[in-house]
């Protein structure tokens, strides 16, 4: 039990459960003011990504401040994976209880805004990338998918935890800690 008091007591948790209930809230305005499609616009994805970089940091920086020397790029890193899991964790349980308990005729709504979405960026590529068979299988896809169900849920916990991890590899280069490199100097 101490353990998990002392894991819930990181920093990288708290800010990563501060930043998914941000993304989460978010999501219940769009709902609640008949803007769902706004969780799917161009700015929307940029703009929690921001949210996540800056709840990333501000953990980041608070355990550096805890750990001192022994924050290295790994435990960086791995502050940052914490934080963003939860991030991803609670913007997904937002989606599940919009989903599942609030409106279950929302999910016909995401299907036909990812279906807009797409045909939005089909008109944009090139005809040779890509064969309207491959369009047609793609939209017949969507159709089919069930945003709400839990196998979604589940992957994609890894996979947003994946991409934004990769990103947070380059903002983990300002949290860890560079020790001084005249510090063997200062020891004797």
């Amino acid at each position: 039990m101490n353990n998990l008091k002392s894991f819930f007591s990181r920093p990288a948790v708290f800010h990563g459960i501060l930043t998914g209930g941000i993304v989460f809230l978010a999501k219940f305005v769009f709902y609640i003011t008949h803007h769902w499609e706004l969780c799917f616009s161009n700015s929307f994805g940029p703009v929690s990504f921001l949210l996540i970089v800056g709840g990333v940091l501000m953990g980041g920086f608070a355990e550096r401040k805890i750990f001192l020397e022994k924050f290295t790029y790994a435990k960086a890193l791995l502050s940052s994976l914490i934080t963003v899991f939860f991030v991803v964790l609670l913007s997904g349980l937002a989606d599940q209880v919009l989903y599942h308990i609030i409106d279950p005729d929302l999910k016909a709504q995401t299907v036909s805004i990812t279906l807009q979405k797409t045909v939005e960026s089909f008109k944009m590529l090139d005809e040779k990338i890509l064969t309207n068979e491959i369009k047609d299988k793609t939209l017949e896809e969507i159709r089919k998918s069930n945003p709400a169900s839990f196998g979604s849920f589940l992957v994609g916990i890894p996979v947003k935890v994946f991409m934004n991890g990769l990103l947070m590899l380059i903002v983990v280069a300002f949290t860890r800690h560079k020790p001084d490199k005249n510090q063997w100097l200062k020891d004797n």
